[in-house]
């Protein structure tokens, strides 16, 4: 090897090594993201036991983390274009940490804890929104076309691993104190920003304009529509309030697709008064909207819109059935849903590779069907009241989820995503590209979060309502008069999800008398409007097989070895990437 190869050797080394580092440094600050969407659900009934929240409360305290984070990612995305990557990475990283410990450190005391909490996790969630998409930027950026798809995909992989991982990593600190579950981002975030200054990540500014009234719409449209249906549990299905919300929310959302696809035409002259500003008709929307237009787009966002309901919000359910109905520990909860872990992380490589050979319809049908029967049977499982006879069924579940994932977001993104480094268009697996991979993935990203937060409300509202009328129906068979019977059935739905069996009233009333002998009733009325819940995670999956159908499976995308063309000159996602 003369002088010249071997220094172009070392020079590649190097850059390996430097790339290995960057990626090393975004995983492990993502990772804070990742596990936080799913963490917390373990610990809910501790913490719903040791604070004295309300179920519905606890609810808020998990969902305000998806929902801040649904309304802000794109906002973070583009925030990071503008402002420079090392920028927003820094100061997600210290918002999101500051949060964990602002979480970790909160009072007894009720509606003060209660407020407390969801306050917190809600700037933990703007926070990711601007970790995130800086994180994978810089991924994006780091590594030249033939090593992206890899880098992208080791990213990626570790985002569903970590996300799945997080009940059992809650069962194992809930043991020791449910606020250890966010102390625990404080040595992570710091061995983050380590990794940060020693990647050294560079630091581009753009002047270009934020998309400020997009951001706005989209955050009010999805806290809009999440808050009725959440709420619903306390107003009620029939509530005015409730469809008021809700009809705002949708709205408002309709607003944000007029303005993102069109801009405001009138208000041109003010664009120049500030970067923060209105936008024209196709001035750096906050969201490419215009990538709907591909039936494929369409039809793969369409199929995680429904399928993202039965992921994160299991994770949630089955850890307060497992505590509640179970009587089992934190730790026994995450080893309950360990089963759904093992079969995600197998079918999550399966389906990688059947997207390779097969194209990404075949993958999702599969994957959804999986799921829907895997749900379905689970569900006729949950009054059993026994572990090992739902471990098959937890699996199955967890084995279409992991099926699906992957086709369904890669071929988004890989339909979609395809303007070259310098900005201009190309072409992408034969059809023209749309949109940046950054864009794509903002897309992508939001409506799964945003799928994510409002199945967790409705489904929250539905648990809280089934509970409520069969635990007032069991009073009422004991004698309790109808109304009186409702008002402390919802009462005692409230508080069950933090104390289960071990809800004993300590009056002399009948009432309390009754009320104490039916606490193994309650159990399994908990059980019953859980099989609710999980029926209509079915459902979901269901309707997402349906969409899957008609997606157009064109044959050019399927290939069975990878050419050059694959990894030497597409910059959009390769291959078992999963945005």
């Amino acid at each position: 090897m003369d002088d010249k190869s071997r220094i172009r050797a070392d020079e590649a080394g190097v850059g390996r090594r430097a790339g290995a580092l960057t990626l090393t440094a975004m995983v492990v600050a993502a990772s804070m993201t990742f596990i936080d969407q799913t963490i917390v659900a373990i610990a809910a009934p501790t913490i719903v036991h040791e604070l004295g929240l309300t179920a519905s409360g606890m609810q808020w305290v998990v969902n305000a983390y998806l929902l801040t984070l649904a309304a802000f990612f794109a906002l973070g995305g583009r925030l990071a274009h503008v402002f420079g990557h090392r920028l927003m990475l820094i100061a997600g990283t210290l918002v999101f940490v500051v949060s964990s410990i602002l979480c970790a450190v909160v009072p007894a005391g009720g509606d003060v804890a209660q407020g407390w909490l969801i306050a917190f996790r809600a700037t933990q969630g703007a926070g990711a929104a601007l970790l995130f998409p800086a994180a994978l930027a810089v991924v994006t950026e780091t590594f030249p076309a033939e090593r992206r798809g890899r880098a992208l995909a080791l990213f990626f992989g570790w985002s569903a691993v970590l996300t799945v991982l997080g009940p059992l990593l809650g069962g194992w600190l809930t043991a020791w104190t449910w606020r250890a579950i966010f102390w625990i981002n404080v040595p992570v975030a710091a061995v983050a920003l380590v990794l940060m200054a020693k990647a050294r990540v560079p630091h581009v500014a753009r002047r270009e304009p934020i998309d400020v009234p997009g951001a706005v719409l989209v955050a009010v449209g999805t806290a809009l529509t999440v808050l009725g249906f959440q709420q619903a549990a306390n107003w009620g299905w029939s509530s005015a309030l409730t469809w008021l919300c809700v009809g705002l929310g949708l709205l408002v959302l309709a607003l944000f697709c007029r303005y993102e696809l069109y801009g405001l035409r009138d208000l041109g002259k003010l664009r120049a008064l500030s970067r923060l500003s209105v936008r024209g008709p196709g001035d750096h929307p906050l969201v490419p909207l215009r990538l709907f237009k591909d039936r494929a787009f369409a039809v793969d966002a369409a199929v995680l819109f429904f399928a993202m309901p039965a992921f994160v919000p299991v994770f949630f359910f089955g850890s307060v059935y497992a505590q509640v109905s179970l009587a089992s520990s934190p730790q026994q909860a995450g080893l309950y849903l360990l089963y759904f872990f093992v079969g995600f992380v197998i079918t999550y490589q399966w389906g990688s590779r059947f997207l390779d050979v097969r194209g990404a319809k075949p993958a999702i049908l599969l994957g959804t069907a999986l799921g829907t029967l895997g749900f379905a049977l689970w569900a006729s499982k949950l009054t059993d009241h026994s572990m090992q006879g739902q471990w098959p069924y937890v699996a199955l579940s967890g084995a279409g989820i992991g099926f699906l994932l992957v086709p369904a977001s890669t071929d988004a993104a890989d339909r979609a995503a395809g303007r070259a480094d310098d900005g201009t268009a190309r072409r992408a697996n034969g059809r023209v590209a749309g949109a940046s991979y950054e864009e794509v993935t903002a897309l992508t990203q939001t409506v799964r979060t945003f799928s994510a937060a409002l199945g967790l409300a409705v489904f929250g509202t539905i648990l809280t309502h089934v509970t409520t009328d069969r635990m007032a129906g069991t009073l009422g068979s004991a004698g309790v008069p109808s109304p009186l019977a409702h008002s402390v059935g919802h009462d005692i739905s409230e508080r069950f999800t933090g104390n289960g069996g071990h809800l004993v009233p300590t009056g002399t009333g009948p009432v309390d008398r009754i009320t104490r002998d039916a606490i193994g009733v309650f159990r399994l009325d908990f059980a019953e409007a859980n099989r609710a819940v999980f029926y209509g995670m079915a459902i979901t999956l269901a309707i997402a097989f349906v969409c899957a159908l008609f997606h157009p499976g064109h044959p050019d995308r399927r290939r069975t070895k990878p050419t050059a063309n694959d990894t030497g000159t597409d910059t959009a996602p390769g291959r078992n990437t999963a945005p």
